[in-house]
């Protein structure tokens, strides 16, 4: 597999974060329920697109996928209630952050999936340490 350009790295790790961001400032000068649909809808295009370059270059993160489904679950639940999820969000919009910081740490350690710097040891560890196979029971050990 071949390494990723600084450029990329750095985008793949801040990638999911302006979105949570401009959801938390924009949900806190309290816009009309339509407006927050329209919003979550946008944001979970980007969400979309941050998916598909991550899978392009190397491989979605934990993050990634958390607040993916934030943001689905927010235009889902806008979609249906509308008044009852924006008053949610205009008192408690930071607590998505939360959200998704503790789903991308506690999902991560309940499934069987392989934790993200393990991944990225695999792809920096040079072949003649050993296979990824073997390095990957060393680094979990």
């Amino acid at each position: 597999m071949p390494t990723l350009s600084k450029a990329r790295q750095i985008f793949l790790y801040v990638a999911p974060f302006p979105g949570l961001a401009f959801f938390k400032i924009w949900a806190s000068f309290e816009p009309a329920p339509g407006s927050l649909f329209i919003g979550a809808g946008l944001i979970l295009i980007y969400c979309v697109g941050v998916l598909v370059l991550a899978w392009r270059w190397d491989k979605p993160t934990y993050f990634d996928w958390a607040v993916f489904g934030y943001f689905l679950a927010l235009a889902f639940a806008l979609g249906l209630w509308p008044e009852a999820t924006a008053a949610i969000l205009r008192r408690y919009a930071v607590t998505g952050i939360y959200v998704c910081l503790f789903l991308a740490a506690f999902v991560r350690r309940s499934s069987a999936w392989i934790p993200s710097r393990i991944t990225t040891q695999r792809n920096m560890l040079p072949r003649r340490f050993g296979t990824p196979q073997s390095s990957s029971a060393s680094i979990e050990s």
